[in-house]
């Protein structure tokens, strides 16, 4: 069976490279710097815990993108910063998907049910706060 879940990983971490390019912000996959200690310093936004769900007739994703800020007196930038992803990722919203390694456009995922902005985490290093996003791919899969 062909499936398409790299070409999905790569094109959130598009997604999050394109919001950081927007915003002054480094992106990064969070999944590959273990704790907050490994992190980058200064602010960013990381893709994390991305759950893939292959079913009869449907691709299912769940991701946290999280955003971290510095020297944010109240977490003024922070919030700011959330309300902008929110607003992209919004139900209804729809993300491309590119071939991992071609580039090339393939589809879509379609952000549904719900959107969820968490709670700050205070860790040692820096403040983060994730934004939950449920998506639904137009990607069908293919047997070979």
């Amino acid at each position: 069976m062909i499936n398409p879940l790299r070409d999905i990983e790569a094109s959130l971490l598009r997604f999050a490279s394109e919001f950081a390019s927007d915003y002054n912000l480094q992106a990064l996959n969070l999944d590959a710097h273990a704790t907050p200690t490994n992190w980058p310093e200064g602010a960013f936004i990381g893709m994390s815990d991305l759950i893939v769900d292959f079913e009869e007739n449907e691709i299912s994703a769940t991701v946290a993108f999280v955003i971290s800020t510095v020297d944010d007196i109240n977490l003024y930038e922070m919030s700011l910063l959330t309300n902008h992803l929110v607003n992209k990722v919004m139900v209804g919203s729809r993300i491309k998907v590119y071939d991992a390694e071609a580039g090339t456009p393939k589809g879509h995922l379609i952000s549904h049910r719900k959107v969820r902005a968490g709670s700050v985490l205070n860790t040692e290093v820096q403040p983060a706060r994730p934004v939950f996003v449920n998506l639904i791919s137009d990607l069908m899969l293919t047997r070979s």
